[in-house]
Protein backbone atom coordinates (compact mmCIF):
# COMPACT_ATOMS: atom_id res chain seq x y z
CA UNK A 1 0.00 0.00 0.00
CA UNK A 2 2.95 2.37 1.03
CA UNK A 3 4.28 1.60 -2.31
CA UNK A 4 1.37 2.50 -4.54
CA UNK A 5 1.25 5.62 -2.16
CA UNK A 6 4.33 6.65 -2.85
CA UNK A 7 4.19 6.07 -6.60
CA UNK A 8 0.95 7.94 -6.85
CA UNK A 9 2.60 10.54 -4.80
CA UNK A 10 5.04 10.98 -7.61
CA UNK A 11 3.00 11.11 -10.46
CA UNK A 12 0.01 12.94 -9.43
CA UNK A 13 -0.82 15.84 -7.04
CA UNK A 14 -2.17 14.34 -4.50
CA UNK A 15 -1.33 15.82 -0.53
CA UNK A 16 1.01 14.60 0.88
CA UNK A 17 -0.52 13.05 3.98
CA UNK A 18 -1.47 9.99 1.99
CA UNK A 19 2.05 8.83 2.04
CA UNK A 20 1.96 9.37 5.72
CA UNK A 21 -1.11 7.77 6.39
CA UNK A 22 0.10 4.90 4.06
CA UNK A 23 3.06 4.54 6.59
CA UNK A 24 0.89 4.36 9.35
CA UNK A 25 -1.82 2.00 8.52
CA UNK A 26 0.13 -1.03 8.43
CA UNK A 27 1.46 -0.43 12.44
CA UNK A 28 -2.47 0.60 13.20
CA UNK A 29 -3.53 -3.09 11.82
CA UNK A 30 -0.48 -4.71 13.83
CA UNK A 31 -1.54 -3.11 17.16
CA UNK A 32 -5.40 -3.77 16.54
CA UNK A 33 -4.84 -7.35 15.93
CA UNK A 34 -2.35 -7.86 18.81
CA UNK A 35 -5.04 -6.29 21.28
CA UNK A 36 -7.47 -8.49 19.48
CA UNK A 37 -5.14 -11.76 20.23
CA UNK A 38 -4.52 -10.63 23.45
CA UNK A 39 -7.81 -11.00 24.67
CA UNK A 40 -8.57 -14.45 23.18
CA UNK A 41 -7.18 -17.09 25.27
CA UNK A 42 -6.95 -20.57 23.92
CA UNK A 43 -8.76 -22.92 26.46
CA UNK A 44 -6.43 -25.80 27.47
CA UNK A 45 -8.50 -28.91 26.30
CA UNK A 46 -8.00 -27.54 22.39
CA UNK A 47 -4.10 -26.74 22.81
CA UNK A 48 -4.12 -30.15 24.02
CA UNK A 49 -6.25 -31.77 21.09
CA UNK A 50 -3.78 -29.18 18.86
CA UNK A 51 -0.81 -30.80 20.44
CA UNK A 52 -1.48 -34.64 20.15
CA UNK A 53 -2.80 -33.51 16.16
CA UNK A 54 0.35 -32.07 15.30
CA UNK A 55 3.21 -34.38 17.04
CA UNK A 56 0.60 -37.79 16.42
CA UNK A 57 0.34 -38.37 19.95
CA UNK A 58 -2.96 -40.16 19.78
CA UNK A 59 -5.20 -38.10 22.11
CA UNK A 60 -2.93 -39.02 24.85
CA UNK A 61 -1.97 -35.28 26.49
CA UNK A 62 -6.55 -34.72 25.72
CA UNK A 63 -7.29 -37.92 27.45
CA UNK A 64 -4.80 -36.88 30.31
CA UNK A 65 -6.42 -33.77 31.08
CA UNK A 66 -9.45 -35.24 31.33
CA UNK A 67 -9.13 -38.19 33.45
CA UNK A 68 -6.82 -35.94 35.24
CA UNK A 69 -9.73 -33.22 36.10
CA UNK A 70 -12.33 -36.20 36.93
CA UNK A 71 -12.69 -38.24 39.69
CA UNK A 72 -10.32 -40.61 40.88
CA UNK A 73 -10.70 -43.84 39.01
CA UNK A 74 -7.77 -45.90 40.48
CA UNK A 75 -4.87 -47.38 38.17
CA UNK A 76 -6.34 -46.55 35.33
CA UNK A 77 -5.69 -42.46 35.97
CA UNK A 78 -2.30 -43.31 36.38
CA UNK A 79 -1.34 -45.45 33.85
CA UNK A 80 -3.06 -42.69 31.31
CA UNK A 81 -0.96 -39.45 33.59
CA UNK A 82 2.22 -41.37 33.25
CA UNK A 83 1.74 -42.42 29.54
CA UNK A 84 1.53 -38.70 28.47
CA UNK A 85 3.78 -37.09 30.77
CA UNK A 86 6.51 -39.50 29.29
CA UNK A 87 5.35 -38.39 25.61
CA UNK A 88 5.16 -34.89 26.77
CA UNK A 89 8.99 -35.24 27.97
CA UNK A 90 10.09 -36.18 24.59
CA UNK A 91 8.59 -33.04 23.05
CA UNK A 92 10.86 -30.80 21.18
CA UNK A 93 8.74 -27.31 21.30
CA UNK A 94 10.56 -25.37 18.78
CA UNK A 95 9.71 -28.23 15.98
CA UNK A 96 6.48 -27.72 17.46
CA UNK A 97 6.37 -24.02 16.31
CA UNK A 98 8.91 -23.56 14.12
CA UNK A 99 10.00 -20.19 13.14
CA UNK A 100 10.47 -19.93 9.34
CA UNK A 101 9.61 -17.48 7.27
CA UNK A 102 7.94 -17.66 3.98
CA UNK A 103 9.46 -17.53 0.41
CA UNK A 104 7.41 -14.88 -0.05
CA UNK A 105 9.29 -12.84 2.53
CA UNK A 106 11.84 -11.94 -0.57
CA UNK A 107 9.43 -10.76 -2.38
CA UNK A 108 8.88 -8.29 0.60
CA UNK A 109 12.74 -7.62 0.62
CA UNK A 110 12.18 -6.56 -3.22
CA UNK A 111 9.07 -4.35 -2.57
CA UNK A 112 10.83 -2.57 0.41
CA UNK A 113 13.87 -1.64 -2.28
CA UNK A 114 11.63 -0.37 -4.40
CA UNK A 115 9.70 1.85 -1.77
CA UNK A 116 13.10 3.41 -0.71
CA UNK A 117 14.11 3.56 -4.31
CA UNK A 118 10.95 5.50 -5.06
CA UNK A 119 12.21 7.95 -2.52
CA UNK A 120 14.93 9.67 -4.56
CA UNK A 121 13.06 9.66 -7.49
CA UNK A 122 11.76 13.37 -8.21
CA UNK A 123 7.98 14.16 -8.15
CA UNK A 124 6.31 14.67 -11.64
CA UNK A 125 4.11 17.64 -12.51
CA UNK A 126 3.32 19.26 -15.18
CA UNK A 127 3.34 22.17 -16.56
CA UNK A 128 0.02 23.07 -16.10
CA UNK A 129 0.04 22.31 -12.58
CA UNK A 130 3.85 23.88 -12.17
CA UNK A 131 1.91 26.99 -13.59
CA UNK A 132 -0.92 27.18 -11.47
CA UNK A 133 1.33 26.39 -8.47
CA UNK A 134 2.64 30.08 -8.42
CA UNK A 135 -0.46 31.50 -9.42
CA UNK A 136 -2.04 30.59 -5.97
CA UNK A 137 0.99 31.87 -4.08
CA UNK A 138 0.72 35.31 -5.79
CA UNK A 139 -2.89 35.62 -5.26
CA UNK A 140 -2.80 34.17 -1.33
CA UNK A 141 -0.17 37.25 -1.35
CA UNK A 142 -1.94 39.49 -2.86
CA UNK A 143 -5.06 39.00 -1.22
CA UNK A 144 -3.27 39.29 2.55
CA UNK A 145 -2.22 43.00 1.15
CA UNK A 146 -5.45 43.59 -0.57
CA UNK A 147 -6.76 43.68 3.55
CA UNK A 148 -4.14 45.51 5.39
Amino acid sequence: MLLVAIGVWHLLPVPSWTVTAAALAPFACALVGMIIGGWHRTPLPEVARWVDGHQHLQERLSTALEVAGGPEIGRWRELVLSDAVEHVQGLDLRRLVPFRLPRATRWALVVLALGAGLGFVPEYRSKAFLQRRPMRRTSKRSASNWRT
